[in-house]
């Protein structure tokens, strides 16, 4: 039997679920084998606020960070695309109270839209993420929030993007150009089936 050898934090090589294991072929570890018991960092997309609590998975999330298991991350972009997106001041607020109850990180900063103490983007990623989502991305298309997120979540180094939309970051292969960058993308049930195994 091989011995996997330990990565720390913070390296590309720990976003990998790939393996080769000492005389053995390579074969995927799920999350729980990545990551042991650590504390997970999970970007949530906008989709991803359960904001009524009807989702099962969703809720099945919140009550994994209740125990300390896994960290459900927002960020400044998700309160932005609220104010600029919902209509109805009464569903607005309530995604703003559900966004005030997280930890907020940081976004990735943008001229005329962050204020002091954005991040710097990475240019490799973001010529990477333009490549996925296409070059036209700019504050005034539908989708700019859909890249904005992403682009933050991995600036802030979170494990694993949650989103309800698939157009955007699974379908064709974009799940798999995104995750060469370092950022696994599930569903709220893709998610909570392989954190089960």
């Amino acid at each position: 039997m091989g011995v996997l050898r330990t990565l720390p934090w913070g390296e590309t090589d720990l976003k990998t679920t790939s393996v080769q294991l000492h005389g053995t072929k390579s074969r995927t570890l799920n999350f729980r084998e990545v990551y042991g018991n650590s504390n997970m960092r999970i970007a949530l997309d906008t989709s991803c606020l359960n904001v009524n609590g009807r989702s099962n998975a969703l809720n099945k999330l919140e009550a994994l960070e209740r125990e300390g298991r896994i960290a459900l991350i927002v960020s400044t972009v998700n309160e932005k695309e609220q104010r600029q997106s919902n209509d109805s001041q009464a569903w607005k607020q309530r995604y703003l109270d559900k966004l005030e109850q997280k930890g907020m990180v940081p976004e990735v900063g943008y001229w005329d839209l962050s204020l002091w103490g954005a991040l710097w983007a990475d240019e490799d990623i973001h010529r990477a993420l333009r490549a996925i989502f296409g070059p036209h991305q700019n504050p005034r298309e539908k989708d700019w929030y859909d890249f904005w997120l992403l682009e933050t979540a991995i600036a802030n180094k979170c494990d694993v993007f949650l989103t309800l939309n698939t157009r955007d970051f699974v379908d064709g292969t974009r799940r798999e150009r995104i995750e060469t960058l370092g950022i696994k993308v599930r569903t709220p049930e893709e998610f909570i089936l392989e954190f089960a195994t």
